[in-house]
């Protein structure tokens, strides 16, 4: 007698570790979704506003991915930094700013100066100017 009930209460405790873990496992697979979700979001709008090609298909890389714990989100955004690299040439995709003057991040005073003085830019900025002696 005092062997059964030992084992229902240690049935019990089992199903209510193994609930537990299931419970566990759940919430970890609906925030490792929901972190490769805002990770392909995030990679969309990234890759369409450089206008890379084949941003959709480097957006869902990115997100799938991210879901390995360490390397993820590094092997994620590497197809589309080789992809900026060889479609724009690699100063702009390593080093994206200044940003151009129809670039949305682009200044509001630069894209009026570039309406204003379309060729005044090529001319006379302050790369091209000699420096003084």
């Amino acid at each position: 007698m005092v062997q059964r009930s030992s084992d229902r209460d240690r049935r019990r405790q089992l199903r209510t570790i193994w609930s537990d873990a299931v419970d566990a496992g759940a919430r970890q697979l609906r925030h490792a979704l929901a972190h490769g979700t805002v990770v392909g979001i995030i990679a969309l709008v990234v890759t369409r506003s450089f206008g890379l090609p084949g941003a959709t298909l480097l957006a869902f890389w990115a997100a799938v991915v991210s879901l390995v714990p360490v390397l993820g989100p590094v092997v994620g955004w590497m197809p589309a930094v080789v992809v900026a690299g060889l479609s724009e040439g690699w100063r702009p995709a390593l080093l994206p700013w200044p940003p151009s003057p129809s670039s949305p991040w682009s200044c509001p005073a630069e894209r009026e100066r570039q309406r204003l003085l379309p060729f005044a830019s090529d001319r006379f900025s302050p790369s091209s100017a000699s420096p003084v002696v």
